[in-house]
């Protein structure tokens, strides 16, 4: 069952737990056990009225901050290149094979691999050729003290 008011929307539901979410637009939802009185639920969201406007605060800053990708600083097709050069370097090193390389933009990751198809992904966006360059590997030493 769900009713509608100018400052939340309820769902009622057989459910045990009163929870309060905020959806993506800012919109306050409660969802609410079948017999809950509503006396308890609006008591239950005037209790949480900071919350609510703390939340609903963040949601409009996140959307007025335009999400933005920093572009690579190399051309394209040198990006490309460096990166399939690397990945076959590797791929002697560690002695495997890649079915796929690719290279996309995502907006979090510095990329992606999978195993069972061997595909290796690259993010254009977050790595630089100079960085990848400066892998090593790192040694191994053992520091513990043995008689």
């Amino acid at each position: 069952m769900i009713e509608r008011n100018g400052e939340y929307t309820l769902i009622r539901s057989r459910r045990k737990t009163l929870a309060i979410h905020i959806k993506p637009n800012g919109m306050v939802e409660a969802r609410a056990p079948l017999r809950l009185p509503k006396s308890e639920i609006e008591r239950f969201i005037a209790s949480k009225a900071n919350w609510i406007k703390k939340k609903q605060m963040q949601i409009a800053v996140k959307k007025t901050v335009p999400r933005v990708i920093p572009q690579p600083q190399y051309a394209k097709g040198e990006f490309e290149h460096t990166v399939r050069e690397l990945v076959k370097t590797w791929e002697h090193r560690l002695d495997v094979e890649t079915a796929f390389v690719g290279i996309r933009a995502m907006t979090s990751r510095w990329g992606s691999c999978t195993a069972k198809t061997r595909r290796v992904r690259f993010n254009s966006a977050r790595i630089l050729p100079a960085r990848m360059f400066g892998i090593r590997r790192r040694s191994r030493t053992r520091t513990s003290k043995r008689k």
